[in-house]
C-alpha cells in the first residue's frame, strides 16, 4: 500500500535533515572506518558506457555468512544500515579517459564515459579504474583504488534481460518482506537457483562457446543486496551481467513510493543503448513481469524476440493464470511469443527450436536439470524462525 504523499513528504524532509546533520558531524570529525568505493557492473556501447557505484564508510559484510545464525542476523542488520558517504569525490578512468564524479546524499554516483580506441575489440568485459579522492579516513587504509567492470558487446546475436526474484532464485517475492527473509537470512552458497538456470543462461550468452551476448538482471531488491546476488551468480555459474536494483528510501522515486517503474526505466535504457539488437525477456508470474514486458513490447515494436515467464504457482492462482494467458494472446497478435513455462527446460527447448541456443547447449541444460536437486526454501534454526515471524 503506497504511503500518502503528505506523510511521505514529511518523512523525506526528516530523512534529509538527518542526513545533513550526519554529514555536518562527519565534516567536523571525519571518518574512523575504512572508506570503500563499491562499483556495480556497468554496460555500454562504442558511443558511451554507464557505471553506477556507491561510497560507503563501514566494514565490508561478507556475502558468505557461514553457519552461525547470530552472525547471519547481525550481517543482515549491517547490510540494511550502511554508512554512506555523501559528496565524496571519485575519479573514474576508462582506457585513456578520466572523469570525476560526486556522490549523492546516499553515497551513490552514476557516470557516463566515452570509450576510446584502446579497448580490446573482441572482449565482452572491460575494466574501469576508480580512485577515492576525498574524503580520506583517519584510519590506516592500504588503498584508495578500486576496480569495476563494464560490458560492451562487440558482435552480439541477442540480448537477455531477466528478473531475479522467483525467476532465477525462489524468494517468495510477492512481498518484499518474504523476499528479505529468504535472501538476507541465507548466504549465496546455502541457496540454489531453479534447476538448469545456470546452464540455460550460459547457453543464451555464448556464441561458438564464448561469452558474447550481453546479460542484464533486474530486481526490486535494494542495492544493499548487490554483493549477495553477485556472489550467488558466481557460486552457481550464472553468467556475469549488469544488475539493476532499487534505491530504498523516502523520496517519491524510491521504494516506499511503491511500484516497479524502475525496472521499466532500466530495461528501456538497455534497449535504447543497443537499438539494432533484439532481446529475450525472462520473468515469472509472481509479480508484475507479464504486464511490464507487455508494455515494453508495445513501446519497442520488433525488438523482443521472445518472452519466457516461469509459472511459480502452477494451477493455484486461476485469476493470475487467466491474466497471463490474456497477455500472451495480446503479444501473439504483435508477433511476439510469450511462453508460460513450469521449468527451465521448457524455455530452453523453445530457445533451441528458434536458434537462440545451440543443440549441444540444450543437451547441457537437460543434464543440468537432471543433476540439480531442489533444496528447502524455508529458513532453519531458531534465529531464522524468529526473523521469519517479523518478515513474513
Amino acid at each position: 500500500m503506497p504511503v500518502p504523499p503528505p506523510i511521505r513528504k514529511a518523512l523525506g524532509i526528516y530523512d534529509r535533515q538527518m542526513e545533513r546533520l550526519n554529514q555536518a558531524i562527519r565534516q567536523q570529525i571525519g571518518y574512523f572506518d575504512s572508506i570503500r568505493v563499491l562499483p556495480y557492473n556497468g554496460f555500454g556501447a562504442s558511443d558511451g558506457v554507464w557505471l553506477k557505484g556507491r561510497v560507503l564508510a563501514d566494514d565490508k559484510v561478507d556475502a558468505e555468512q557461514g553457519d552461525n545464525e547470530l552472525e547471519k542476523l547481525a550481517n543482515m542488520f549491517r547490510r540494511a544500515h550502511t554508512d554512506e558517504v555523501p559528496e565524496a569525490q571519485v575519479r573514474v578512468s576508462f582506457g585513456k579517459r578520466t572523469v570525476q564524479v560526486e556522490t549523492s546524499w546516499e553515497g551513490f554516483f552514476d557516470v557516463d564515459i566515452l570509450p576510446d580506441e584502446s579497448l580490446e575489440p573482441e572482449a565482452l568485459w572491460h575494466d574501469v579504474d576508480l580512485e577515492l579522492i576525498s574524503p580520506r579516513p583517519h584510519v590506516d587504509q592500504p588503498t584508495f583504488r578500486f576496480r569495476g567492470e563494464v560490458q560492451i558487446p562487440s558482435n552480439p546475436r541477442i540480448g537477455i534481460i531477466s528478473d531475479i526474484d522467483d525467476t532465477i532464485i525462489k524468494t517468495g517475492a510477492d512481498t518484499i518482506f518474504r523476499q528479505a527473509r529468504i535472501v538476507l537470512l541465507n548466504g549465496p552458497y546455502s541457496r540454489t537457483p531453479f534447476a538448469g538456470v545456470g546452464a540455460f543462461y550460459r547457453a543464451l550468452q555464448n556464441v561458438d562457446g564464448e561469452p558474447t551476448n550481453p546479460m542484464f538482471y533486474v530486481s526490486s531488491s535494494p542495492w544493499n543486496m548487490y554483493d549477495l546476488f553477485d556472489e550467488f551468480f558466481r557460486a552457481h555459474d550464472i553468467p556475469k551481467g549488469t544488475i539493476f536494483l532499487t534505491d530504498f528510501g523516502l523520496d517519491r522515486d524510491k521504494f516506499i513510493a511503491g511500484g516497479h517503474d524502475h525496472k521499466t526505466r532500466r530495461i528501456q535504457r538497455v534497449l535504447d543503448t543497443y537499438p539494432d539488437l533484439d532481446f529475450i525477456f525472462i520473468g515469472d508470474t509472481g509479480q508484475h513481469d507479464p504486464k511490464l514486458y507487455r508494455e515494453l513490447v508495445y513501446e519497442n515494436p520488433g525488438r523482443v524476440a521472445a518472452v519466457y515467464i516461469r509459472d511459480v504457482h502452477p494451477n493455484v492462482d486461476e485469476e493470475r493464470d487467466a491474466e497471463v494467458g490474456r497477455i500472451a494472446e495480446e503479444l501473439e497478435s504483435e508477433g511476439v511469443q510469450m511462453l508460460r513455462v513450469e521449468d527451465t527446460l521448457d524455455a530452453a527447448r523453445h530457445a533451441c527450436e528458434h536458434g537462440y541456443i545451440e543443440p549441444a547447449d540444450l543437451d547441457r541444460v537437460v543434464e543440468a536439470c537432471r543433476a540439480e536437486q531442489a533444496r528447502p526454501d524455508e529458513p532453519r534454526g531458531a534465529i531464522k524462525r524468529l526473523a521469519s515471524r517479523f518478515l513474513a
